[in-house]
């Protein structure tokens, strides 16, 4: 057994994680109160607090005398840890998704993980097998974190909420640092055989994260947590615009009802040009006074609309589908099918069937 005295080095390193995870587990409580007093933004909420609660258990077990003291709890502590890197992927998806919904298949990479975790603990940590399984894991939450920063970098410029929008950046950069510093412990813990020296490095790390989130929740919660809203009718007669703002109201309504968004690759610098304001103040009366989270769901919601009526006119029942995208300003068929299908719940061939009924083939009789 033991005896020697911990090292300056390792007190220092077990401070840390314990107000690493203090801090995660403060965060999670934060996030499940406020999420229990707001029903709308729960899910988010509730997957901030999972994101929190397992990251709190990661720094943890990633403590070198941890498993030495954890008793009966290892499996749970063990458990949780596995899970931080989903949970994370979760939450990351669900805060820079507006369109996020919960899906029984993001519980794949959970299982996964669960899976290979038993027979890399029946093989051994020192075996060739256990290894590979290692290294396979670790691609599977390599491939998490680059989505999850893949969609914090996807949707920078059409983002109209503020405060996440600059949260994208400094999520990149954390994201990206924490990647690196997590590849270097994890592959030194494989190859390298004086590995816990990096550990302290680690500790840190996990340590300003997790401060630095604390500090972004309580500072930027409601903007940011305020859930999705399709949005108010983009016009003049439906809409409860603050009076300093009805003359840049008026030019933006204008713009749109002469169809200036059907110019495809439309972005917000563009339309605030022809509008007449800086980018930063169009984001705002988009988001704040019109309910649009993001500049895409503006665009479409005027889009899907013109799309509804060509679709529902018999006249025009022989255009294709293609044809109608490109005509509204989508690139492909793809977007436009996937936009009209969150705002209607079908997809436009099968609207165009309901809307007609028989009348395609009527207009074609009477053409006959």
């Amino acid at each position: 057994m033991d005896t020697s005295a911990p090292s300056t080095i390792d007190i220092i390193e077990l401070l840390m994680r314990g107000a690493g995870a203090g801090i995660g587990l403060l965060l999670a409580t934060m996030l499940i109160a406020v999420a229990r007093k707001n029903p709308r933004t729960s899910l988010l909420l509730y997957l901030g607090a999972l994101c929190a609660g397992t990251n709190a258990i990661y720094i943890l077990t990633s403590a070198r005398p941890f498993f030495a003291v954890a008793g009966v709890l290892q499996p749970v502590f063990i458990a949780g840890a596995i899970a931080n890197s989903v949970t994370f992927w979760w939450f990351a998806t669900a805060l820079f998704d507006d369109g996020f919904k919960w899906r029984w298949w993001r519980m794949a990479p959970l299982v996964l993980l669960f899976v290979t975790e038993i027979p890399e603990e029946l093989l051994g940590h020192d075996t060739l097998g256990a290894t590979l399984i290692d290294i396979s894991q670790q691609v599977l939450v390599f491939a998490m974190l680059g989505h999850a920063i893949f969609l914090a970098v996807r949707d920078f410029k059409t983002d109209l909420v503020e405060p996440r929008r600059r949260f994208r950046i400094a999520f990149v950069l954390a994201a990206a640092s924490l990647g690196i510093i997590i590849t270097v412990v994890e592959v030194a813990k494989i190859f390298v055989e004086g590995f816990s020296d990096l550990l302290p490095l680690h500790a840190f790390a996990m340590l300003a994260i997790n401060f630095a989130a604390a500090l972004w929740f309580t500072s930027v919660r409601h903007p940011v947590f305020d859930p999705a809203v399709a949005g108010k009718s983009v016009g003049a007669r439906d809409a409860q615009i603050r009076p300093e703002n009805h003359a840049a109201y008026e030019r933006l309504i204008a713009l749109m009802d002469d169809g200036v968004y059907r110019t495809e690759k439309l972005t917000v610098a563009a339309l605030a040009e022809q509008v007449g304001l800086a980018e930063h103040q169009l984001r705002k009366l988009i988001n704040q006074e019109l309910g649009y989270r993001n500049f895409a769901a503006f665009l479409n919601a005027r889009r899907v609309e013109e799309a509804k009526a060509i679709l529902a006119d018999p006249a025009r029942a022989r255009e294709q589908v293609l044809q109608i995208a490109l005509h509204l300003g989508f690139g492909s068929p793809a977007p436009f099918n996937r936009a009209f299908k969150e705002q209607t719940g079908q997809t436009p061939t099968t609207y165009r069937k309901a809307a007609l009924g028989n009348g395609e083939g009527r207009a074609s009789d009477a053409r006959a």
